[in-house]
Order: C-alpha cells, then sequence, then structure tokens
C-alpha cells in the first residue's frame, strides 16, 4: 500500500493581492490577505481565455458614462488598486475603445479654445496635437517594451500574454490624457499662450505640465511594481520612462516639423 502523500499540481493561480499561492485550496478567499476569488475565472485566464476590464466592462449594466468617468477617476486616484485588479487576459477590444474615448475627448478640450478664440490658429493647433497623438502612440509602445524587457524575471505569466496585458494597461493610461488637455484648455483660456512653453518664465501652464507629467510618471511606475511585483520593473520603470517620454517627444517634434513645413509649402 503506497501511502506517500498526493502532491498536488501548482497551476499558477495567485492571489491578485498579495500573489498568495491558492492551488489547493478548498475555499474561494486567500488566507494571507483575505481577498476573495473566483476561482473558475482566474483558471480560465490561465488558460487564455480573455478577461473583462474592471469598471469599464459593465457599462452595458450601469451606462457609457458612469462606466468612463468611474474607470477614469479609478486610474487617476487609484492606479495601484487598477493595477492590481487588471486581468491577466485583458480583452485587447475593451482597452482600445477607452483608450480612442479618452483621446478623442483630450483632444476635443484641448483644441476647444483654440477654435473659438483663435480661428486663424487653427491650423497650426491642429498639426500640433496630430503630433502629440502621434508621440503618445510612440510613447504607449516604448513603454509597453521596456515593461516587456524584463519579463524574464516574471514567474506566472508567459512573454506574449504579460506583453498583451502590459500594452492594455497602458492603452487604459490616457486617462491622464484628459487631465493635461482640461489643464492646457483652462490655461489657455485664462491667456496662458502655449507658446511660450518655448520661454517658460514664470508660466503656469509649463509648471503644471510638469506637474501633471511628474504624477503620471509615479503612477506609470507603482502600476509596473504593482503587476509583476519585482524590483527590477520599478528600478527600469523609474529609469526608462523618461527615456521613453524623451523618444516620443522627439518623434512627436520631427512629426511636427515634417507636417509645418508641408502645410507651409501649400499654403505658399
Amino acid at each position: 500500500m503506497n501511502d506517500k502523500p498526493q502532491t498536488i499540481e501548482d497551476v499558477g493561480l495567485r492571489c491578485l493581492a498579495c500573489d498568495y499561492n491558492l492551488t489547493g485550496l478548498a475555499g474561494e478567499v486567500c488566507p494571507e490577505c483575505g481577498k476573495a476569488f473566483d476561482r473558475e475565472q482566474m483558471l480560465a485566464e490561465l488558460a487564455g481565455a480573455v478577461a473583462p476590464i474592471p469598471v469599464w466592462s459593465q457599462r452595458g449594466e450601469i451606462g457609457y458614462l458612469p462606466a468612463f468617468v468611474l474607470t477614469v477617476l479609478t486610474i487617476w486616484l487609484m492606479p495601484v488598486r487598477f493595477a492590481r485588479t487588471f486581468p491577466r487576459n485583458p480583452d485587447p477590444r475593451e482597452a482600445v475603445l477607452f483608450s480612442r474615448w479618452c483621446l478623442v475627448i483630450a483632444v476635443i478640450v484641448a483644441l476647444a479654445p483654440h477654435m473659438i478664440t483663435d480661428p486663424e490658429e487653427a491650423l497650426v493647433s491642429i498639426i500640433v496635437v496630430a503630433s502629440v497623438v502621434l508621440g503618445v502612440v510612440f510613447c504607449e509602445l516604448s513603454i509597453a517594451g521596456a515593461v516587456f524587457v524584463v519579463l524574464p524575471y516574471c514567474e506566472h505569466s508567459a512573454a506574449d500574454d504579460a506583453y498583451a496585458q502590459n500594452h492594455a494597461i497602458v492603452r487604459m493610461t490616457r486617462a491622464y490624457l484628459i487631465v493635461t488637455a482640461l489643464f492646457v484648455c483652462v490655461s489657455r483660456i485664462y491667456g496662458q499662450s502655449a507658446d511660450r512653453l518655448i520661454f517658460p518664465g514664470n508660466n503656469i501652464l509649463f509648471y503644471g505640465l510638469v506637474i501633471i507629467i511628474g504624477y503620471w510618471w509615479l503612477c506609470m511606475t507603482c502600476i509596473s511594481f504593482e503587476m509583476r511585483k519585482k524590483m527590477t520593473c520599478l528600478v527600469l520603470s523609474v529609469l526608462m520612462i523618461p527615456f521613453c517620454v524623451a523618444f516620443s517627444c522627439f518623434m512627436g517634434f520631427l512629426v511636427f516639423a515634417i507636417m509645418a513645413i508641408s502645410a507651409v509649402a501649400l499654403m505658399g
């Protein structure tokens, strides 16, 4: 008779809050932190099934506007909580839809005062915004790639799945663009010209944008660390995000220069 205790295969089931190994538990409450979990949903995600994005995926039940506002507020004010509840295999269509809404709203808010107060500068404003949008796309890809560099240190995620998760959550952080656009809009209404960014001096717009970008940098670093639970991710996020922003700014400026020269040539 074989009295050897039966071993349970580790399927990679981990608590989303504290990373405790949930394999073999009879209940659906983490004994380490007390957080409830859905075993079937987590196993389905581990098997490759896509999962809905928290809050935003509930828009069919609570409405588009409440779901959008609540998701934006969660990303703004509770980025660590948002990263903690973000699914392992998010539905990419959900992230794309949310990011497009954020981008459209940010563009409209940023352009509105220019269109109303300075219609003659509309073309310049559109070129600037188009350059910023392309810079944002470059920034998203490079940040997702920078986190992707440290994936060999991750214990429970396949490389492709982890990169897809990184890219999805980076797309979701376009919510911070709305804050930036609101600040630019208010500054423009109260007489702060965007072209003074070149010579900031005591420009409120310049220092406000510095604070917003600094807060975004902090939030992105916290999100990266919370998702991977690795000090390597924290260090690389702190170091790589400024590099990604600098690269994106360069690409955006290059696009702006090309578009501006083309516009002048067409108008001349």
